[in-house]
């Protein structure tokens, strides 16, 4: 059993990948382990190869109103984390386990709330549907939230506000940036990003699985902070991996209830004797 956790880089969209790159790439370095340093070299070279796929994205007189809002996002994000955490302290033990569940919830998308613009989009529309959603779902299902339900957690927390607050903003955000796109290609590709990719994932690879050998012939000891500071990135990057996954998977549920209920309810032609 390998030391380090797994995780399915081919589902990091491509800044989640670069950035959890650059996390372990991090790691590794400060570690400065003798027998991993001859491919460090190498890790930092198709990384830094990564990161120049796109050119610098040039400035339009709409980045100023994109900044605007996403600075209005950033800190509707963090009234509603400050009103949670207020919540959480209430005298009403009812008040409390629901701002305790929610935070929860709202731990599960902070990877994608500090991220890039876009993932931040994507977190904010994926977490506001689980705030609507009659049940908890996925690694948030265990005996504190079995029952409960995220949308009666956010009535009797009054986040109606937030809630109508970060739709609005993120859907002005998108449609500007959509707007842009529409303009002008942002970016220059300089090549096939999934080649890319799997060069940097291929290098990553050597050096987990040096690493993982180290452990076995050595022991875990001389390693431990290093096998451990890896495995808190894996499993914050693993987390909206899950969440996606989770999301896809709900939305195919519903998709095929609703066609089973289309179909079970449509009247059969009639057929003549």
């Amino acid at each position: 059993m390998n030391a380090t956790e797994s995780l399915r880089l081919i589902r990091l969209g491509n800044q989640e990948h670069s950035l959890f790159h650059k996390s372990v790439f991090a790691v590794l370095d400060r570690a400065n382990i003798p027998e991993l340093r001859p491919g460090m070299p190498k890790y930092q070279e198709v990384l830094g190869k990564e990161d120049a796929l796109f050119a610098k994205p040039i400035r339009m007189d709409e980045t100023e109103g994109l900044d605007d809002l996403n600075t209005d996002r950033t800190q509707t994000l963090s009234s509603l984390w400050y009103h949670l955490k207020s919540s959480n302290l209430s005298w009403d033990p009812a008040v409390a386990q629901a701002a305790r569940r929610v935070l929860n919830l709202y731990k599960y998308f902070r990877h994608s709330f500090h991220s890039n613009r876009s993932s931040k989009s994507e977190g904010i529309v994926q977490f506001l549907q689980e705030l609507g959603e009659t049940s908890y779902t996925g690694s948030l299902l265990d005996e504190t939230t079995a029952g409960c339900t995220p949308s009666a957690d956010a009535q009797l927390l009054g986040l109606e506000p937030w809630i109508v607050r970060l739709k609005e903003l993120n859907q002005a955000y998108n449609a500007l940036a959509n707007q842009r796109k529409n303009v002008q290609v942002r970016y220059v590709m300089q090549g096939d990003p999934a080649i890319f990719r799997r060069n940097t994932d291929r290098v990553y690879r050597q050096l987990i699985n040096q690493l993982n050998a180290l452990v076995v012939l050595n022991g875990m000891e001389a390693y431990e902070q290093t096998v451990a500071s890896l495995n808190v990135i894996i499993k914050e990057f693993r987390t909206p991996v899950k969440l996606r996954e989770t999301v896809a998977k709900k939305k195919r549920q519903k998709k095929l209830a609703a066609q089973a209920q289309a179909s079970a309810t449509s009247t059969p032609p009639t057929q003549e004797a």
